[in-house]
């Protein structure tokens, strides 16, 4: 009797023992067999004549420098990537060399998103030998665009990180804050409404006084108290509400940023436009105070914007001094920030954009920004002229 109950025993402790386990190994396999939502992206890359472009880089970015996939394009300009479904907001980023960089925003709410991209060739012409040294700097100091701010080795934020840590020069311009020796005593630093004071007494510029989005200058804004605190050395010069604007704006909405300092004049040039910080965000973002750039809704793309029982209208951009055409110009939406570029002939169509009454922002590097209202409609089908006037290197 006694070996029997042993017998029984070593069972009760063999299946106590062999339960636990088969319910460990269910539940890990349960556990894998549960895979992470994904979101499939097909990508196809074509040029402006819709031949595919094999070798493209395609990227998907979140944040500024977040890479969560990136592979290049086949033969056949075709290429699928699968990320993590988040259901947050993503950056397709295409490049290749030779042709413009284009970047689409999209949510990764969707199981499978297709994205058919043109590439648009950069134009490169042999111009006549020329001194541009004074140019390159004045570039380097006052200019900053999307591939500069994601390549920088330190961590950026908002533009105000790009403004304090990348392009100090567009707070005071490049002659700098005024010196003091001289003014306040030896060996004392001027605090920034003394260097404000000193800049108007001596003729100097004073530190930047005005901040645009999409060509719309930004005033009233609610002061965000964490921005205000963030202002310290030169950034102190900086008004609350300028540093506000800046850090309401992500890295990663940024197309290109521009400081126009205080002796830029042109007749066309709209008030408050000197002695100021030009901001263009990429395509498919949007601006609002206190909400700050943010993903508009109905991007991917630009062009799904465009009524197309619309007739188009050309829109050509010459040079006021030379009547030649001007490639390149940012046709820029003031109210979405969607934009077109000029091409060769300095032309560009207004198909991108939707009926109704709208203002566009006009921008080149080298030439003097010009807004000027637009109407898309079925009735309105005349060309429209646009006149640049090449920006006076102080």
């Amino acid at each position: 009797m006694s070996s029997f109950i042993r017998l029984l025993q070593a069972r009760a402790t063999r299946l106590a023992i062999t339960r636990p386990m088969l319910m460990l190994a269910a539940a890990t396999s349960a556990a894998g067999s549960q895979v992470a939502p994904t979101a499939t992206l097909r990508v196809r890359v074509t040029d402006s004549l819709g031949t595919p472009l094999a070798g493209a880089e395609v990227s998907v970015v979140h944040g500024l420098t977040g890479v969560l996939a990136r592979a290049t394009t086949d033969e056949r300009g075709a290429q699928t990537l699968t990320i993590p479904r988040t259901g947050e907001d993503h950056e397709l980023v295409v490049r290749r060399i030779g042709f413009q960089r284009v970047d689409l925003f999209f949510n990764d709410t969707g199981r499978v998103l297709a994205f058919d991209v043109k590439l648009r060739r950069v134009v490169v012409t042999l111009d006549t030998v020329r001194v541009t040294a004074d140019e390159d700097v004045r570039r380097k100091s006052y200019f900053i665009d999307a591939e500069a701010i994601e390549q920088s080795s330190r961590p950026i934020i908002d533009a105000l990180d790009v403004v304090t840590k990348l392009r100090p020069e567009m707070i005071w311009g490049r002659a700098g804050k005024p010196d003091a020796i001289g003014m306040h005593g030896p060996g004392s630093l001027p605090t920034a409404r003394r260097a404000m004071i000193s800049a108007a007494r001596s003729g100097g510029c004073p530190p930047v006084q005005d901040v645009w989005v999409n060509g719309a200058r930004q005033r009233l804004v609610p002061l965000d108290p964490l921005a205000v605190r963030r202002r310290s050395g030169d950034a102190a010069a900086i008004s609350p509400m300028i540093a506000t604007v800046l850090a309401s704006i992500k890295p990663e909405h940024i197309a290109e940023m521009e400081y126009h300092p205080c002796t830029d004049h042109a007749d066309n040039l709209p008030a408050r436009a000197s002695n100021a910080i030009f901001v263009t965000l990429k395509p498919g973002i949007g601006y609002a105070p206190v909400t700050g750039s943010y993903v508009l809704a109905s991007a991917p793309a630009p062009a799904m914007h465009a009524d197309p029982s619309l007739p188009l209208r050309i829109l050509g951009v010459f040079d006021v001094e030379t009547g030649e055409p001007i490639a390149d110009v940012h046709v820029i939406d003031v109210a979405t920030g969607t934009f077109a570029r000029t091409t060769i002939t300095g032309t560009v169509t207004l198909g991108f954009m939707p009926a109704g009454n709208w203002r566009l922002s006009f921008e080149k590097p080298g030439y003097d920004s010009l807004s000027m209202p637009i109407v898309i409609s079925a009735r309105d089908t005349n060309p429209v002229t646009v006149i640049l006037t090449r920006r006076r290197t102080p």
